[in-house]
């Protein structure tokens, strides 16, 4: 766990990179510093995003002093979570427990990922099962990320998904004796964050801001800057109402997936009532937005332009921090985890790299030591005419200094052993992350498996608990599809397109056939993306085997195969 008294937070977002930069206090956390620059994003696929994140974080470093302060980093990249009640267990074998059920849950081999947990419930009397949230990341997001701070001369203390830092920033700064949800509508993709003073929840959908520009765009005939622009600055009555009128389908379905989620969390934590919302990013700036859309969802609006308990140094300008402040959440979660106030323990480094920090925090003491032990030695030397009383003296400590040595030479071997463990992982930093697998490899890849994964979660999350998925596999294949399942125009013909395979293996509790189809298959098929002529199905069917199996004379349940097809059209 970070204990520094400053930190700062670097939010890496799809548009902007913004820093927060914190200092603890007896009271509370109070900030220093801010900053937000703009990424400037290649105009085609082919262009180099990290080149252009480089330059961000570059100037970024080159307008504020960072120093050796500790640095908290954001990841652009959705995290894996899944939230997991344990059997009643001693404390101390949880993390024993947590390792088995992350070999269990987490859908990569454990060598290819970054992976920790954070408790959430803690049991409040003997023989209660304690619950406990497990984030993970493919290695080669973090290596990728890592190795562009490098480049630019950072190297941070921490790693930490978007939706955990506001988790920090929500129950530091806010109150959450009742149950709240944030939505940071992102450039990217969306989290969302609900949370009471007991539980919470994450999740990421991908509907994204930069969607909703590339909507306005399109329909206003103006680039895409000038879109977003309207976006954050738009004063004009009517042109407000004219700009909400053309984004009300993508908010509409952003409603709904967000009374999706806020219903999936009522159906894990009873007796809890949603009452109050945190609404960020540049749509909700938006006249109208942000109250059309907490009373669709039936609860209060929080604030996002005012703090409550972070105060802000005798340098900071107030102003200018209040246009930025809804933007800014991330960084300050970010940052109050680096000073040790935040409630989240997560740290999604790669535990090789960790290791090396902490040898070189401790290099310094074994120079000190190395150093003192010269002066000892020489002062012995010069001390060899003395009577001897004081020789014996002398010999009693040089049994001291035998000892010293003896653990210098044991911390000197402990560093040879963790160089030689963390070399592999350094020299990664100086190759290129490969993004991809399998055929075709440019255009699925891990990328391709990790969407869709993170579809099918958002589907299998809300499935009934009667519903038991045994096994998932995903591959990158090609497939046949027709002009309705890739959504192209009418009259377009078949088109052979590259695309994830799915296969699901499974079992119900019950012997109801229809609740397989009702919970499982029919979500799978209303699963949609896109908007307007270009909507289409996330997951097309192939084939769909259910089997009633006879487990006793008088018990029966059903076995299901699914194979099925995620489409890559981008």
């Amino acid at each position: 766990m970070l204990t520094a008294r400053v930190a700062w937070g670097l939010d890496i977002g799809e548009s902007t990179v913004k820093a927060v930069k914190m200092r603890r206090t007896r009271v509370g956390a109070e900030i220093l510093a801010f900053d937000s620059i703009e990424r400037a994003l290649p105009t085609d696929e082919s262009g180099d995003k990290d080149y252009h994140l480089r330059n961000a974080i570059a100037t970024l470093a080159a307008r504020n002093s960072f120093g050796r302060i500790p640095i908290v980093v954001s990841i652009p990249e959705p995290a894996f979570s899944r939230f997991i009640p344990l059997p009643p267990v001693d404390k101390k074998r949880i993390p024993e427990v947590v390792r088995y059920e992350a070999r269990q849950q987490i859908p990569f081999p454990i060598e290819e990922v970054v992976w920790d947990y954070q408790p959430v419930r803690e049991p409040s009397e003997i023989g209660e099962e304690t619950e406990v949230a497990i984030f993970s990341l493919r290695s080669q997001f973090v290596y990728a990320l890592l190795a562009n701070l490098s480049l630019c001369n950072m190297q941070p203390a921490a790693v930490l998904p978007v939706p955990l830092a506001l988790y920090n920033f929500l129950t530091f700064d806010r109150d959450v004796a009742k149950g709240t949800i944030v939505v940071d509508l992102g450039a990217g993709s969306t989290d969302i964050l609900i949370c009471d003073p007991e539980n919470f929840r994450v999740r990421n959908i991908t509907v994204s801001g930069n969607g909703i520009t590339r909507g306005l765009a399109d329909r206003l005939k103006i680039s895409h800057a000038e879109a977003e622009a309207l976006k954050r600055e738009c004063k004009d009555k009517v042109q407000a109402e004219r700009l909400f009128k053309l984004i009300l389908p993508t908010l509409n379905d952003l409603v709904g997936q967000v009374q999706r989620t806020i219903g999936f969390f009522k159906s894990q934590i009873h007796n809890v009532r949603i009452e109050q919302a945190l609404l960020l990013g540049n749509t909700f700036r938006l006249p109208g937005v942000s109250e059309y859309f907490v009373n669709q969802l039936g609860c209060d609006l929080i604030p996002a332009n005012v703090l409550e308990r972070i105060t802000l140094g005798s340098r900071v300008d107030g102003a200018a921090l209040k246009e930025l402040l809804p933007s800014l959440a991330v960084g300050m979660g970010l940052a109050l985890q680096g000073i040790g106030v935040g409630r989240v323990q997560v740290n999604l480094m790669p535990r090789e790299l960790l290791l090396r920090q902490e040898i070189a925090k401790k290099r310094p003491s074994a120079v000190v030591a190395v150093v003192s032990l010269g002066v000892m030695l020489g002062a012995h030397l010069l001390s060899v005419s003395a009577e001897k009383s004081r020789i014996m003296e002398q010999l009693e400590s040089q049994k001291a200094i035998k000892t010293r040595v003896a653990e210098l030479d044991k911390i000197k071997g402990d560093y040879k052993t963790a160089k030689g463990g963390v070399s592999g992982a350094v020299r990664k930093l100086d190759e290129p992350a490969s993004l991809s697998v399998g055929y075709p490899a440019r255009t699925v890849g891990y990328r391709g498996c990790i969407r869709a994964t993170n579809a099918l979660n958002r589907v299998l999350d809300a499935m009934s608990e009667d519903i038991i998925i045994s096994r998932i596999n995903v591959a990158p294949k090609t497939g046949k599809f027709t002009r309705e399942q890739y959504g192209g125009a009418p009259g377009s013909p078949a088109k052979t397109l590259p695309a994830v395979g799915i296969r699901i293996e499974g079992r119900t509790k019950t012997s109801d056939l229809d609740l397989l189809g009702r919970e499982f298959k029919l979500p799978l098929q209303r699963a949609k993306t896109g908007s307007g002529p270009a909507t289409r199905p996330q997951f097309v069917i192939r084939k769909y085997d259910p089997k009633r199996e006879n487990i006793s004379p008088t018990v029966s349940i059903i076995t299901f195969t699914m194979d099925c097809d995620f489409l890559i059209t981008d």
